[in-house]
């Protein structure tokens, strides 16, 4: 038979999912810009472990970068969310401590104000003279590329394919601005060489860069030729 306090937190455990709490949000830039009309996911956060069935919560900002939505469950949240045409960054897929909130069973309000970091846009080209990727036909199964980057905490992101000529394909993808990172370029069935025509190693197909506050305004150049 339960005990009295058992009891009363059953009843407090329940009560918490049954009205919930209110989490009233805000996005905005660096700058301090509302981000409105942005899909924001809230989801819970690894540091409560694995949860099972868990669910993600969704809202878009209004013109004040503002959302309010029920949350049923307290723990660790995460808000993800980002703004690719405006260049900031995911707040879930890059570092950012301000996308994180607790919410605790006593609660009914919540407010949290997530900041979204600038970025810059990295555009890698490799060119294919050889047309081993062409467009206009399939590939070989036994050739292969990825392209992405490696951040100076060791997480790596693949980049985008953008757009594909019969001889090129350019990638593209958003990266903080002053940042170490590596270029990693993989080839599988063909070999890659940097824009000074010097092979990668395959065991460490990658091309150290500093990014620039605009890298949007250059492209970092690759080539793929037949092994």
């Amino acid at each position: 038979m339960y005990g009295s306090g058992t009891g009363l937190a059953l009843c407090f455990a329940l009560a918490f999912v049954t009205r919930g709490a209110t989490l009233e949000g805000r996005v905005i830039s660096e700058k301090g810009r509302p981000v409105d009309g942005l899909v924001v996911s809230i989801s819970r956060s690894i540091t409560d472990g694995l949860v099972a069935n868990p669910i993600v919560y969704r809202a878009r900002t209004d013109k004040d970068g503002g959302f309010s939505i029920e949350i049923g469950v307290p723990g660790n949240y995460v808000i993800c969310g980002t703004a690719l045409e405006e260049e900031l960054l995911d707040s879930c897929r890059w570092p950012n401590a301000t996308s994180l909130v607790r919410i605790d069973a006593n609660q009914r309000k919540v407010q949290k104000t997530v900041t979204l970091q600038a970025g810059t846009t990295l555009r890698i080209r490799v060119d294919d003279p050889s047309q081993l990727m062409a467009a206009s036909q399939r590939p070989p199964e036994n050739v292969n590329l990825t392209v992405g980057v490696w951040s100076s905490a060791g997480r790596y992101y693949p980049a985008s394919l953008v757009s594909q000529e019969p001889r090129a394909l350019n990638f593209e993808i958003l990266v903080p601005k002053n940042a170490d990172l590596r270029i990693a370029v993989e080839g599988y069935g063909l070999k890659v060489l940097d824009d000074m025509n010097n092979a990668l190693n395959p065991r460490n197909p990658n091309s150290n860069i500093h990014s620039r506050s605009n890298e949007s305004d250059q492209v970092r150049r690759f080539k793929v030729v037949p092994q």
